[in-house]
């Protein structure tokens, strides 16, 4: 199993387990959307910002950063409406919905969609490169919605 953590949840465990006399790091306190029960229904924007803020960073990549392959879903979803970037805008929400809520109804629902849209998007006849990208970016997220 893989946990989800960034640099801060290390600090403080740390701190916690180790109880040294140093000052506890410093954090901010994690604001009550995050104590709060998971909603079962998020809006498509709500899961497009979690995409952009938080997500993305589970993707895996070749660079030690995922901030440029963020950068890139990001344009591709508010591209030219094709049904390639219909499929990369639905597998970047089912994976925000994965990561933010769980395995829910509205995840799997986002999934298909995508996968609909893939195998649209597989039939046209003459892909242009832009399509042809954003259906790689929408298997890729697919891919990483797998193994999460």
């Amino acid at each position: 199993m893989f946990i989800n953590t960034n640099f801060q949840d290390l600090e403080l465990f740390q701190h916690l387990t180790l109880r040294s006399a140093q000052k506890p790091p410093k954090l901010g306190m994690p604001s009550l959307k995050l104590w709060s029960q998971p909603q079962s229904e998020a809006s498509h924007m709500e899961l497009v910002y979690y995409f952009r803020d938080a997500a993305h960073s589970s993707l895996a990549t070749f660079s030690p950063t995922t901030s440029h392959i963020r950068d890139v879903i990001m344009h591709m979803i508010f591209a030219d409406d094709t049904v390639s970037r219909r499929a990369v805008l639905n597998a970047m929400l089912a994976f925000s919905s994965l990561h933010r809520n769980g395995l829910r109804r509205e995840t799997m629902l986002f999934k298909v969609a995508a996968l609909e849209a893939l195998s649209s998007s597989a039939k046209g006849i003459a892909q242009g490169s832009v399509e042809a990208a954003q259906h790689v970016a929408a298997c890729m997220i697919l891919c990483a919605f797998e193994v999460s």
